[in-house]
């Protein structure tokens, strides 16, 4: 990736004001370290960053360059009093007024979308690669740990398995902490792993697993299910299972990804008012990243990379996902795996 590809998003007579770290660390990792410094040692000032920020860049580029704190008004009315036109991204935005923004005696403030966003949600042939080899990782350990998953095993035994297993296949390290649940956590979606709670015969697993290798993120839930458990609770998983591969051959290119939400809603038919989350997020160098069925507008595109993640989740009973990750081909979506 070479700075060609910035010109197709940067107008470079316009001046960009980047506020999230992420933007910041991708235009590094992804071999614009010249336009980084570019933007920081020029005399046009094309970014600020606040002291978080500058940690970053500071981080990343062998030379000292100054990087302008956003909470000193002295220092910003010298930065911003000769700037005609800001574009700025509202969506990471600290200062979120527009207000704040012109008192900054910036004549013209145009909001828009991350350009970077843009830029990261279309992914290039080695970074899908990378993708495919950071799921590959975390599905070989989720098949490493379910063979030593044992009764009597506590959540967080099986958590620290799954990252020592990712480690020896090697991953980096894990996205966030792993969720393991059973028993009454079963229908909680942000458990927190238990060392007291033990596995019994009559319990199912939920596990939400993830890892990053090469700064690439991977993304899968899956259940287990122990001996005992009733035949209600086998069909209901393969039921979300068969729906999240249903949705994969049903979505194409340039629809619009609520009409994924909504098609997976369709195909949960009386279970779909249990189905209370999005069902689908971008993943990259972050493990949800944009677009995603979130964003009434955003349409899938060609080489996005993404999860596809429906569920059931009755309250104080079972909690059941079935979640994959694919990429938008021309033609057709495809699992990575």
């Amino acid at each position: 990736m070479q700075i060609s590809r910035l010109n197709e998003y940067i107008e470079w007579d316009k001046n960009y004001l980047f506020t999230g770290e992420w933007d910041l660390k991708y235009l590094l990792w992804k071999a614009y370290i010249e336009w980084v410094e570019l933007l920081v040692k020029s005399s046009v000032i094309k970014i600020l960053a606040d002291k978080r920020l500058s940690w970053t860049i500071r981080d990343n580029i062998w030379d000292w360059y100054e990087i302008f704190d956003s909470r000193n008004e002295e220092i910003m009315k010298s930065v911003f009093s000769w700037i005609d036109n800001l574009i700025v991204n509202w969506y990471e935005l600290s200062m979120r007024r527009e207000t704040d923004l012109l008192n900054l005696w910036v004549e013209n403030v145009v909001w828009q979308n991350s350009i970077i966003n843009e830029m990261r949600a279309i992914k290039q042939t080695e970074e899908i690669e990378l993708l495919r080899q950071s799921q590959q990782t975390n599905l070989k350990a989720f098949e490493l740990v379910s063979k030593n998953i044992k009764l009597w095993i506590t959540e967080a035994e099986i958590a620290r398995l799954i990252k020592i297993k990712h480690l020896e296949l090697g991953a980096d390290w894990e996205s966030f902490e792993p969720i393991v649940a059973f028993r009454e956590n079963w229908a909680n979606p942000h458990n927190i792993n238990s060392s007291v709670r033990k596995l019994t015969s009559k319990d199912q697993i939920l596990i939400d697993m993830w890892c990053v290798y090469a700064w690439y993120c991977s993304d899968m839930t899956r259940v287990i299910f122990m001996d005992d458990v009733s035949q209600i609770q086998k069909d209901l998983y393969e039921m979300v299972k068969k729906v999240t591969y249903d949705c994969m051959e049903y979505w194409k290119v340039w629809m619009k990804f609520t009409q994924m939400q909504e098609k997976a809603v369709e195909l949960l038919w009386e279970y779909s008012e249990t189905f209370w989350h999005w069902l689908s997020h971008s993943v990259w160098v972050e493990i949800h990243e944009a677009p995603s069925s979130r964003d009434k507008e955003a349409t899938i595109q060609v080489w996005n990379v993404f999860s596809i993640e429906p569920g059931i989740y009755l309250e104080k009973k079972f909690w059941f996902r079935y979640e994959i990750m694919v990429v938008a081909t021309p033609e057709w979506l495809i699992e990575l795996k």
